[in-house]
């Protein structure tokens, strides 16, 4: 009899499973489907216990994190070492180097506080009609993560998070209601074994290293009580049932032609460009000695999985073979979109609207890309303190002290989880950046005028960052902003006077481009719909990509269930499920064996 095994995967939103080529949300799997192909129908109690068992891993009060899958009735949970380098690194010293050497806790007496939290998704809430309603019509990026921020800024009780999950591109959103625990460290292998090889992102596959590592979630300072999976002896062999469990990324299979010549052409050359810069400098640093390598090692690992990400979506783009296949497979969307009244009512000029907006995206992805500066916590904290001064003008003391205590909040968040905002690794990477716009901007551009100044990138990042030291103290930003913009004024940091005359930059290009981004956005979102109306025309089911088939869909709405929570999230209906949870713990010999591969 063939083993039906959960292949535990750190990905990144939550409790997906792939069924063959297609990815499923827990509450909208596939059964017939898959009872057809395998012989096996997960029942309810299946879907339960993988939810309950599967958890997203990340540091507390930040976004982003990976997977993870408890192991043990106790609280054991098992994750990838890469999913947390950040936090290695922040309890890593000089004298106790954790990232380096690893960690192993022989007793839960000697378990380390982490600063991380293990959330185990609830239940999964369909929001469609009041975020669409809320929105106005305005499904572009930047709005959906405006109100994303707003819905998951505002907890409804201590121990609970929210994420709102827009799905298809905008034609659906959904609640992701998780309970949240703290996590401990129990075991992380040194860095010889969990980066052997020297590759430095988590992509290539076989990678021969151990990269694993176990955490344990607690409530009320005892080790939380849970369903898991327990660990088998041997992994799958060929033959076997196979699901795999996570917290996946978005797939955009569905990326229109025109917005994949964008992509190709403008936008993923500059990110490849850039990272490049970025990486070869981070390495040079490290290369200076141990010290450098333990400070540069996670912001490295962190750039060099942005850059596989973006080289491989380029060279992908460029085949010519898919390339071939999606024109053919975009004719026959614009047939069936048309053959249908109301889908091409829905999606009329969204194709068109599509390929206007990239070409205004096009002609100014360049300087848009370079004002934008590198990612990372550093340059978004320059801007938050740029915001904060301008915000507290013209506020009475007592307003500025307030905002100054809620500042403090968020400064913690930003720097205390990094355990090392480093400016000496700033000051390379924003050198690097700096050459990278001398190369691919025109030598007269605003942006190098404003950066360079007529100087070379690595003197200019010098001067930028000159005094930057206490933005990377958690204390001293605290006591920067204590005053408000008079103490932020008397410092003269020349970062922040260069993130403001950065801020006006942004004028009817930016502007328009803006518009441009919204508009394609908005006809990617039109498409969708579009899309699931043909569908639900020809019976066909939805494809599995992180969404739910139309079937449930339709009978939430029979129910009256769909669109009965807003954002404030009434938990009391939710709450009853906990006891639920509690009883879902089993033995061990209750649990059916999983083959973990991590």
């Amino acid at each position: 009899m063939r083993i039906r095994s959960v292949l535990l995967l750190p990905l990144f939103l939550s409790s997906f499973v792939f069924s063959g080529e297609a990815l499923w949300p827990l509450n909208a799997l596939p059964l017939e489907e898959i009872e057809k192909d395998w012989k096996f129908k997960p029942d309810e109690k299946w879907i339960k216990h993988v939810q309950q068992a599967t958890a997203r891993v990340a540091m507390k009060d930040m976004p982003g994190g990976g997977s993870g899958a408890f192991v043990s009735p106790d609280g054991l949970l098992v994750t990838n070492r890469h999913c947390i380098d950040d936090m290695l690194a922040a309890l890593s010293t000089p004298e106790r180097n954790i990232l380096r050497d690893g960690f192993y806790a022989n007793s839960r007496d000697l378990e380390l506080e982490t600063g991380m939290e293990i959330c185990v998704l609830r239940e999964m809430l369909n929001v469609t009609d009041k975020v669409v309603k809320d929105l106005r019509g305005n499904l572009s990026s930047a709005a959906i993560a405006r109100l994303r921020r707003q819905v998951e800024e505002r907890p409804p009780e201590p121990g609970v998070a929210l994420k709102l999950v827009p799905l298809f591109a905008g034609h659906e959103f959904w609640l992701y209601v998780y309970d949240v625990y703290p996590a401990k460290l129990v075991f992380a292998p040194d860095e010889a074994l969990g980066a052997f090889g020297g590759e430095e992102d988590n992509f290539r596959y076989p990678r021969h290293k151990l990269d694993i590592a176990f955490l344990r979630a607690y409530k009320d300072g005892e080790p939380l009580k849970t369903p898991y999976f327990a660990l088998a002896a041997k992994g799958p062999k060929e033959g076997d049932q196979v699901f795999v469990a996570g917290s996946p990324g978005m797939t955009e299979r569905y990326l229109p032609l025109a917005r994949i010549e964008f992509l190709r052409e403008k936008q993923l050359p500059l990110q490849v460009a850039t990272g490049n810069g970025a990486v070869a400098a981070i390495q040079k640093f490290m290369n200076q000695g141990a010290e450098q390598r333990r400070i540069g090692s996670v912001t490295l690992g962190q750039y060099a999985n942005e850059l596989k990400i973006n080289q491989g979506a380029l060279d992908f783009f460029k085949r010519p073979e898919f390339i071939a296949a999606r024109k053919k497979q975009e004719e026959q969307w614009r047939e069936k979109i048309a053959a249908s009244p109301e889908a091409a009512k829905i999606a009329s000029t969204a194709f068109a609207d599509i390929e206007s907006a990239c070409v205004v995206l096009g002609k100014t992805a360049a300087a848009r890309h370079f004002q934008e500066m590198p990612s990372g916590r550093f340059w978004g904290l320059a801007q938050s303190l740029l915001n904060f001064s301008n915000a507290t003008r013209g506020k009475q003391d007592a307003q500025i002290a307030a905002m100054a205590e809620s500042f403090s909040e968020f400064v913690d968040k930003i720097l205390d989880p990094a355990g090392g905002v480093h400016i000496d690794v700033e000051r390379d990477v924003l050198a690097a950046w700096l050459g990278a716009a001398k190369e691919h901007l025109p030598a007269d551009h605003r942006f190098l005028k404003l950066a360079l100044n007529g100087t070379s990138p690595e003197e200019s990042a010098r001067t930028l960052l000159s005094g930057a030291e206490r933005l990377t103290k958690p204390e001293a930003v605290k006591e920067l902003v204590s005053r408000g913009f008079e103490s932020i004024d008397e410092a003269k940091l020349p970062i922040l006077k260069f993130v403001s005359e950065l801020k006006k930059l942004e004028d009817a290009d930016a502007a328009q481009a803006s518009e441009a981004q919204k508009k394609c956005d908005t006809a990617i979102a039109a498409l969708e719909r579009a899309r699931a109306c043909v569908r639900k025309v020809s019976g066909a089911q939805r494809h599995g990509h992180a969404a739910p088939g139309l079937g449930r869909r339709e009978r939430l709405r029979r129910e009256g269930q769909e669109d009965s929570i807003a954002y404030d999230v009434r938990l009391d209906a939710v709450a009853r499920r906990r006891s639920a949870r509690e009883s879902a713990v089993r033995t061990v010999e209750e649990v059916p064996r999983c083959a973990v591969q991590l």
